[in-house]
């Protein structure tokens, strides 16, 4: 089956667009049979696209969703979340789309590779990403450098679809390209959407005498352990939703670890994060006011699963989320602006 593809290259990124399969065309520019129309043709059209869509999804799981440039993908993409398929230059990344998400889902699942394997690998640069968006939540496949670039990863983080303006993630994949010992049973034509994390805690009411019991991270620790601070701008970047938080002067100003493991706090798998922070605006308050936020891991050793939950507290500060009927008034008597 022929398809057209045509690429369009911005000087920012390169996405793919793929159109029709040319029987559909071929169907669409023969003359017009009503009634053949509403019966034979159409049955045929569709079982022949659901075969086109289910042979896609088929080239897709054996390269895990990642190098999935030259696999031919069937018309009309957003009907079945086809990927879209951005390529990043070597001069670097600077514009849309999915810039701010994409640069921290690659630093997590960075993290839960190092977690799994005892590396302290650091990002270098994102060469390449895929991502599915389907009910309201997307699955990224991302290829990426680290380690001086001597290293080339493949990582997969799936965002679980919850109220908004709350962090919930899990990577599945993080590995080496080409290795193949990652699950592969991971789906990858539609996003996980079941929660692989337990209920998130609220901030404790007595938090002087209950986080007095726990880890209290200070010092030299709190620069060297960067993972609270990739926990905590996730938390962030989620709760500010469509905005790009600024964290050129985010402080931490206390972190405490709640973890089972208590040997070696800094490096637990398994934790919950009580954080206090400053030098960031959330929620249209200012970067002078001290926020809360609450963070928690989970990895499933069975299955290699990192997920995480998480949510910035709100303050009395905070602007007010608009009801529904407000956002319909704002449609309906949009404010004059003067000339």
């Amino acid at each position: 089956m022929a398809i057209w593809k045509f690429i369009r290259v911005t000087s920012q990124y390169k996405v793919v667009f793929q159109s029709r399969p040319k029987s559909v065309r071929r169907n669409i520019e023969a003359p017009f049979d009503e009634e053949k129309m509403m019966s034979w043709n159409r049955v045929e059209e569709d079982e022949e696209y659901n075969r086109a869509v289910n042979h896609y999804w088929r080239q897709v799981a054996l390269t895990d969703g990642f190098d999935v440039e030259g696999i031919k993908q069937p018309p009309h993409p957003l009907n079945y979340g086809g990927m879209i398929c951005i390529t990043v230059p070597e001069e670097g990344w600077w514009g849309p789309p999915f810039r701010r998400e994409v640069t921290l889902y690659a630093r997590f699942g960075l993290h839960r590779f190092n977690m799994k394997e005892g590396t302290k690998w650091e990002l270098d640069n994102i060469i390449k990403f895929n991502v599915r968006t389907r009910n309201l939540a997307s699955t990224f496949f991302i290829t990426l450098a680290a380690d001086r670039r001597r290293q080339i990863l493949q990582v997969r983080v799936d965002e679980i679809k919850n109220g908004s303006g709350r962090l919930d993630l899990v990577c599945s994949i993080a590995k080496v390209k080409g290795d193949r010992g990652e699950p592969t049973n991971v789906p990858t034509e539609h996003p996980l959407d079941f929660p692989c994390c337990s209920p998130m805690p609220s901030w404790p009411l007595d938090d002087d005498d209950y986080l007095q019991g726990l880890y209290l991270v200070e010092g030299s620790d709190l620069l060297d352990t960067h993972w609270i601070r990739l926990y905590l701008e996730l938390a962030i970047e989620r709760a500010e939703n469509n905005d790009d938080p600024d964290f050129s002067n985010l402080v931490i100003v206390k972190a405490v670890i709640d973890t089972a493991e208590k040997e070696a706090p800094l490096n637990a798998k398994n934790s919950i994060l009580y954080i206090v922070f400053k030098g960031v605006v959330v929620r249209g308050v200012g970067a002078d006011v001290e926020r809360k936020a609450v963070i928690k891991t989970d990895f499933n050793e069975q299955t290699g699963f990192l997920s995480i939950k998480g949510v910035v507290c709100r303050g009395p500060q905070d602007k007010r989320p608009r009801t529904f009927e407000e956002v319909i008034r704002s449609f309906r008597h949009p404010k004059r602006v003067a000339v």
